[in-house]
């Protein structure tokens, strides 16, 4: 039996070919806000807003979040930006986390995993993209389901009605609660992500292998991106080689949150990182997360080699990107 991403350690189902997001989820969440009065809506809204801070500055954000609804901490993204923000299915809750100063895309897509998000910029003058009109973000299984109709989320829209998700889970005790083998049944897409949320350091090798189990084996983007997130917490190089084997994943998200997940203070730049950053060339997102992801090591001859050879790059972001790291 083989995969795509294939590492010796796991038993593995075959990924299906194609598969990005499940096109339908058995409902797992329970309507919260959807149920409330409008006082006792803006009560709760007030109250997790108070738990999560974003600010948004000069193309790059910072964010302190506890477990809140991801429609609130979109809420205060649209008033750093002023873009629209479209949003389309259930988001669900954030996972509680803090960081600073990092570019305004990589740093989006941390805050409202495991879902899809799309950016889109409007040019400037010189060509190259730089300010976001707006943003859309899609729940488990949205982006195929039609029928749900989007809410806008920015300057001038009502207060947003998305409902709090969280699907019924129990806590992560050493195992998953599935297998991929190839006669098994998965558990709805959303449940997988919820479990997974589960995962912590504290589960020490028992997580990494289950995170590993998911990385290489879920046929669901969604989910291996997830896991790729959680796998983050983790210190030491206990993740290093399901990192590498993400970087070759068939699908550019997960790509996107394997450079993510590449710890920037290893001794040695990734190999597969310089590969991957080398080769994309008409993936922007990639190649510019892989660059930042590369400012450690901008010193090594390899590194400044890469970046001296991106200098030459058709994208001009790109060639901005790695003009400024060597100046640096």
């Amino acid at each position: 039996m083989t995969n795509r991403c294939a590492r010796p350690v796991f038993d593995r189902r075959r990924r299906r070919t194609g598969s990005i997001i499940a096109t339908s989820v058995v409902c797992l969440f329970a309507t919260v806000l959807g149920g409330l009065g409008y006082g006792q809506g803006a009560a709760l809204a007030k109250a997790a807003s108070d738990d999560a801070s974003v600010r948004i500055e000069r193309g790059r954000i910072s964010a302190e979040v506890a477990e809140v609804p991801i429609v609130v901490i979109l809420t205060q993204v649209a008033q750093g930006t002023g873009a629209k923000i479209l949003v389309r299915g259930e988001l669900g809750l954030a996972r509680p986390q803090s960081f600073s100063d990092v570019p305004i895309q990589d740093g989006l897509e941390r805050l409202v995993a495991p879902n899809h998000l799309m950016v889109e910029y409007a040019p400037s003058a010189s060509g190259v993209a730089s300010r976001i009109t707006r943003i859309r973000v899609f729940g488990p299984g949205a982006e195929t389901e039609k029928a749900i109709e989007p809410q806008a989320i920015g300057p001038g829209s009502s207060p947003p009605k998305d409902t709090v998700a969280r699907a019924v889970v129990t806590p992560f005790d050493g195992n998953l609660g599935w297998t991929y083998d190839d006669d098994s049944t998965l558990p709805p897409l959303a449940l997988r992500v919820r479990k997974i949320g589960t995962i912590y350091p504290t589960s020490g090798d028992d997580g990494v292998n289950a995170l590993g189990e998911v990385i290489e084996n879920d046929p669901d983007v969604q989910v291996r991106v997830a896991a790729l997130r959680a796998l983050t917490q983790f210190s030491g190089e206990s993740g290093y080689a399901l990192v590498q084997t993400a970087l070759v994943d068939e699908s550019p998200e997960v790509r996107l949150a394997a450079i993510n997940a590449v710890d920037p203070t290893a001794n040695e730049p990734s190999p597969m990182l310089l590969e991957l950053v080398a080769n994309a060339d008409e993936q922007e997102r990639l190649r510019l997360a892989g660059i930042e992801r590369l400012a450690g090591y901008r010193e090594r001859e390899e590194v400044r080699a890469l970046l001296h050879d991106l200098e030459g790059a058709e994208n001009a972001r790109v060639r901005a990107a790695a003009k400024a790291l060597l100046q640096r």
